[in-house]
């Protein structure tokens, strides 16, 4: 017989509650997203693991940015909100080391460019360059902000829907004859609970009833 663990949400520390959430609702993709500041001259980077895909018809992908220790809002979602534009990369196992770098805390004027071995490459409908390090990346533009308050008026997050402009994948991981991605190149990090980070085991088919 199973037995079970029963907690209400209001019982729970903060911490608990991030450790249980973000350990069972796993793995979740991790949005590595370019970011300039209102001068355009530093460009942010940073990775986020509260994300996913939210509309495919208006192709808009969700985004939640939780506010720093001191309760302030993130470079990342004062640059989308004051520039309205990002550029959304994937990670995969090539690129695990450099994400984890350029998660570090900074001053808002400086790049975590500065810390990783990485180039910038032009975006063709919005101001933020992307990097190199993926073999995928989109180009978006705000389309809804979000912003998250507790029951006391406190930010505790903003959510971003991102409309998707473009999207840039590498021919090693994508075929355009089937319009299928090659998982055989193609190896995506997930994140867990804590540190743990996962990649994806050899998929499987399973149809879909009628």
């Amino acid at each position: 017989m199973t037995k079970w663990h029963q907690y209400r949400s209001q019982d729970l520390s903060s911490k608990e509650r991030h450790k249980i959430l973000t350990g069972a609702l796993a793995p979740r993709p991790i949005a590595w997203v370019s970011s300039l500041n209102q001068t355009g001259d530093v460009l942010n980077l940073a990775p986020f693991s509260f994300t996913s895909v939210a509309a495919k018809e208006l192709p808009l992908l969700s985004l939640s940015v939780l506010p720093n220790s001191r309760g302030q809002r993130k470079d990342t979602s004062r640059n989308i909100i004051q520039r309205k534009e990002a550029v959304i990369h994937v990670v995969d196992e090539k690129a695990i080391e450099a994400m984890n770098t350029s998660s570090s805390s900074l001053d808002p004027d400086e790049s975590e460019l500065t810390l990783i071995n990485a180039d910038t490459i032009t975006s063709d409908y919005i101001s933020v360059p992307g990097i190199d390090l993926s073999p995928l990346r989109m180009e978006c533009r705000l389309y809804q902000h979000h912003p998250m308050e507790d029951y006391k008026g406190n930010l505790i997050g903003d959510l971003f829907l991102l409309e998707v402009l473009a999207i840039h994948l590498s021919d090693k991981i994508y075929n355009p004859e089937t319009g299928y991605i090659n998982y055989d190149n193609y190896s995506p990090v997930g994140r867990l609970a804590g540190n743990l980070y996962s990649n994806i085991t050899p998929p499987f088919t399973l149809k879909r009833p009628e």
